[in-house]
């Protein structure tokens, strides 16, 4: 006899661990997914729905000092803080026969974003300089797809297939995508030239302006890479039918 119809809801952690040329940008990024998944009445082992995450891969906090060609210099606190946001299509295949640990493999595609915004405090310095922009520097998007497996363990053998833990591993790769992250940068800034760096990053430049003289001037505050999406995910999250 044909199963009825269901909804799978999954909500849970997920850790994000960059792979390629991105490693060279941030190290990894913590968040949460959600999940919405339709089982068919006549195919049970299908599930064909929709998830969402959102996550941290950056938040910096870093005294820079920045020197002009007076020889002045200036020190203040620089913050930039980074996320990842996902949104896509997912198709789950599972063992279609009932067991208390069920496998599955999953396939997801969709958007895929990074977004960075930062903060320059007033260094209150009256011989030195403020900066004349907070904002954000960075915000792009990129399609990806994304593909593995996992487990669904029964929490509750009562119930039946209705409380899950879901335990998956997907490898996810896209498009070229430009993030921002403070890196390695330096204590101590000149001007910024606009030269590539030996990671392959671009420099990111805010304005300042000398309080006495009233020059404006550009010093590096962060940086900007350019990549091909490439990453690792591991998803711990709930899952609930009804």
């Amino acid at each position: 006899m044909a199963q009825r119809r269901s909804w799978d809801v999954n909500v849970g952690y997920a850790l994000m661990l960059p792979q390629g040329n991105m490693k060279q940008g941030w190290n990894n990024a913590h968040g949460i997914t959600l999940s919405g998944l339709y089982a068919f009445r006549d195919l049970p082992f299908l599930r064909v729905g929709a998830n969402l995450q959102y996550g941290i891969y950056g938040y910096q906090r870093q005294q820079q000092e920045y020197r002009f060609p007076n020889s002045n210099t200036t020190i203040t606190q620089v913050q930039l803080s980074s996320s990842i946001a996902t949104l896509g299509g997912r198709v789950q295949v599972l063992y279609p026969k009932y067991l208390p640990v069920r496998p599955y493999v999953d396939i997801q595609s969709g958007m895929f974003g990074m977004f960075s915004s930062l903060y320059i405090e007033d260094p209150r310095d009256p011989f030195g300089c403020r900066a004349l922009e907070q904002r954000d520097i960075t915000s792009d998007v990129t399609w990806y797809t994304a593909a593995g497996g996992g487990v669904l363990i029964d929490m509750d053998k009562r119930t039946k297939d209705k409380h899950m833990l879901d335990i998956a591993f997907h490898y996810g790769f896209g498009g070229g995508i430009t993030y921002a992250n403070m890196g390695d940068l330096k204590s101590e800034h000149a001007v910024g030239n606009g030269h590539t760096g030996t990671n392959g990053a671009k420099p990111y430049t805010a304005r300042f302006v000398n309080v006495t003289t009233n020059e404006v001037h550009e010093h590096q505050v962060a940086e900007l890479f350019d990549h091909q999406l490439r990453y690792l995910q591991l998803a711990v999250t709930y899952r609930f039918r009804f």
